[in-house]
Formats: structure tokens, sequence, C-alpha cells
């Protein structure tokens, strides 16, 4: 699975939960994608706000207490790599 997280480059909130995410969910893969980088994805996927979730080019949630939620509802089978 590719997650990415949007962010903006001040936003305290997006490295809140990506700090987060890296300490608790260790074995998964998880790309930022800045604004100020890269707004074509922003437009691409129709992201307005920050923080921001995207799986696998899917916009899942968006806010850090919806996130986390997201990520503690998951099972190992919901992130196993398909072949």
């Amino acid at each position: 699975m590719k997650f990415q997280l949007f962010s903006a480059e001040n936003c305290a909130p997006c490295k809140s939960v990506y700090n987060y995410l890296i300490n608790n969910f260790p074995s998964l893969k998880f790309e930022l994608v800045y604004y100020h980088i890269r707004p074509d994805l922003f437009n691409q996927h129709m992201i307005k706000g920050t923080p921001t979730l995207v799986v696998d080019d899917e916009v899942k949630c968006m806010g850090y207490d919806n996130i986390l939620e997201y990520f503690n509802t998951l099972t190992f089978f919901d992130v196993t790599e398909e072949e």
C-alpha cells in the first residue's frame, strides 16, 4: 500500500501525525507531500486542507484525529502488499 500524508510547510498537526505514524507503525512507509513542492498533486486529489491522508491514490481522511483513528483501526491484513 502507498501512504501519502499531504502537508503544508508550517502545519503543526501534520508534523505531529507524521511523527506518531512513523513511531507507531515503523513497518509502513509514509511519503510526505508538501503543497509548496507538489501543488499539482493537491489539485489532482482536490485536497483543500492538511493533514490529509491518501492511500493508493484515494483520499481516505483529513485531520489529525481522523488519520489516527484510521490507522488505529487497521489490521495486519489491511496493509499487506498485494502480489
